[in-house]
């Protein structure tokens, strides 16, 4: 609901989140999987990015670095089953993946793009972190709900009035990045623009999180790392 409606956020932390909680209860269930919490509430949020991305590589990684810090035996077979079970799922059902990229030539000399690219999303990561945080602070000394709301509104309805691009996770307009890449001319038009959206993403996400929408961080970081 908040994603149809407009919420600058995006539904792979509910996803992940809730395939978290099948390896939680299934621990709470049987005395076999208690000493393996971490293990398969990591298994599900591998299967859940899994599923997502059709990426079980990414999965996998992605336990690791938020969650279990630690490679284990266990860890590595009830992952490495449970994102198998998700990508095999993924391929019978026949999901085409988000994003559809095909890869034909790679230069030398586009290095250090990737290094200057890096430089710019580590500065951009600290700059969401730190908005989601300032927001959280300043929306807790708001003590009626509906205020709130209010306040997240009109912050996101305005930023999207003046950046479409802005609206719901923002997959939409990544796709028409990929599209029309070739077709695009620089300008200086366009570059003001780019970086009114890359910094505006970060606020009406955290507007939209701090009002009560429900999602997480994934897809806008994703969203500015495209841009």
């Amino acid at each position: 609901m908040t994603v149809i409606f407009g919420g600058s956020t995006g539904i792979e932390v509910s996803t992940v989140v809730a395939s978290a909680t099948i390896g939680s209860v299934a621990q709470r269930k049987q005395n076999v999987f208690r000493q393996y919490k971490t293990e398969l509430i990591c298994a599900g949020v591998a299967a859940g990015v899994t599923a997502l991305f059709s990426s079980p590589i990414a999965g996998i990684l992605f336990a690791i670095e938020v969650i279990s810090r630690k490679v284990t035996q266990a860890f590595l077979i009830s992952n490495l089953i449970a994102v198998a079970i998700a990508f095999g799922l993924v391929f019978l059902l026949d999901e085409k993946p988000l994003f559809a990229v095909n890869i034909t030539t790679w230069h030398l000399r586009a290095i250090p793009y990737f290094i200057l690219l890096g430089i710019l999303a580590g500065i951009n990561s600290v700059y969401l972190t730190r908005c989601v945080l300032f927001f959280k602070s300043q929306f807790s000394k708001i003590k009626i709900h509906y205020y709130k709301i209010l306040i997240g509104s009109l912050i996101l309805s305005t930023s999207l009035f003046f950046f479409p691009q802005l609206y719901r996770e923002g997959y939409h307009a990544i796709k028409t990045i990929f599209v029309h890449s070739n077709e695009v001319t620089l300008s200086f038009s366009l570059v003001l623009t780019f970086i009114g959206i890359i910094l505006l993403k970060p606020i009406v996400t955290s507007a939209t999180l701090t009002s009560g929408g429900d999602g997480g961080v994934f897809a806008p970081s994703l969203f500015i790392g495209a841009f």
